[in-house]
């Protein structure tokens, strides 16, 4: 299961979770590894070699979910970047079944914003900003579009209004969706519309980004029903992708040129370098844009100094997390 990250892919998980015979794990696996090695239930269930809390935290709750259920049959996990590496999962594991979340880019950009501000006390990149999260899109859709079928999870319907997305998501799975656990559902996942105080809106650059690439009309597409099959949805996603074409390059470069992040190019060139086989089609698309060139050819020296910098954004965050200890011994 997959989706632009901040795309709610935590709390699918959790839904999914509520099936007595699907387990989908939370990150438990990368999406760049050789899925073809692995098996259910050691795999699954086995301690993580790293001593990473949050390794030992996740295989914690794996096991907790396991016990709870009466006969696992279908079992699957989450990263939100399986779209980087989606045709070759798909070749290790035949008769996989893709789940892809789709979120609204105008609640996605923000709370990148929000991570990225915040990048200091958390694991999220410096730089990473909002506007990278609709070129993570981009990717996605095309391969909704040219890749396996996949069954696209609407966000807001799906997470805010009604239980029948995740039930036309276990089905598509092959389970029975009438076994579903729909009350806590709805007690537990669905929203008490409550507004989060740390919620923030798109900047006024970040608007102007997403009308010019018509996110609204990306928004009617993907959220018009309970739940599809990307096939079905195919045409339309090719048509879109060609709408916005002519004034993609433009609007990439406005938005960044305003963005006012430092880091934003740095991480933007590490990640194309890391990533480039999988983003040919991106790069493709928004050829043109001098901002997409320049993450291209980027230079060791550059790219050498952020990573110095993120060490250093590593190491006060170790500080900050360390006990005090008083100069003189114990009180």
């Amino acid at each position: 299961m997959f989706g632009v990250p901040r795309s709610g892919t935590k709390a699918l998980v959790r839904a999914l979770n509520l099936h007595p015979n699907i387990l989908c794990t939370s990150e438990r696996f990368d999406y760049r590894a050789d899925h073809s090695r692995l098996s259910f239930p050691a795999d699954f269930l086995d301690r993580p070699r790293s001593a990473d809390r949050l390794d030992r935290r996740k295989h914690r709750e794996i096991r907790s979910a396991v016990a709870r259920k009466s006969e696992i049959t279908f079992v699957g996990n989450k990263d939100p970047r399986y779209y980087l590496t989606l045709d070759r999962i798909n070749a290790q594991v035949p008769g996989l079944r893709n789940l892809v979340i789709y979120r609204s880019p105008y609640a996605v950009v923000p709370s990148w914003n929000r991570k990225e501000s915040d990048h200091v006390q958390s694991r999220w990149p410096a730089g990473a900003v909002g506007l990278f999260a609709y070129l993570d899109l981009i990717v996605c859709l095309q391969r909704i579009v040219s890749g396996p079928r996949a069954f696209v999870f609407p966000y807001e319907l799906g997470l805010n209004r009604s239980a029948e997305p995740i039930l036309a998501a276990v089905e598509f799975i092959g389970a029975d969706p009438a076994r579903l656990d729909r009350q806590a559902f709805e007690a537990t996942i669905l929203p008490k519309r409550v507004t989060n105080p740390r919620r923030i809106s798109p900047e006024p650059h970040e608007i102007a980004f997403l009308e010019q690439v018509r996110a609204g009309e990306l928004d009617e597409i993907m959220e018009g029903s309970w739940g599809v099959t990307g096939e079905s949805l195919a045409s339309e996603l090719a048509d879109y992708l060609r709408r916005i074409r002519p004034a993609l390059p433009r609007a990439i470069d406005e938005g960044f040129r305003h963005c006012g992040s430092q880091a934003a190019t740095t991480y933007g060139a590490r990640y194309v370098a890391s990533n480039r086989e999988a983003l040919e089609g991106l790069l493709e698309l928004t050829s043109g844009s001098e901002f997409m060139a320049d993450l291209q050819r980027y230079g060791p020296t550059r790219k050498a100094r952020y990573l110095v910098s993120q060490r250093h954004l590593v190491a006060r965050r170790l500080r900050s997390t360390l006990p005090v200890r008083h100069r003189f011994g114990a009180p």
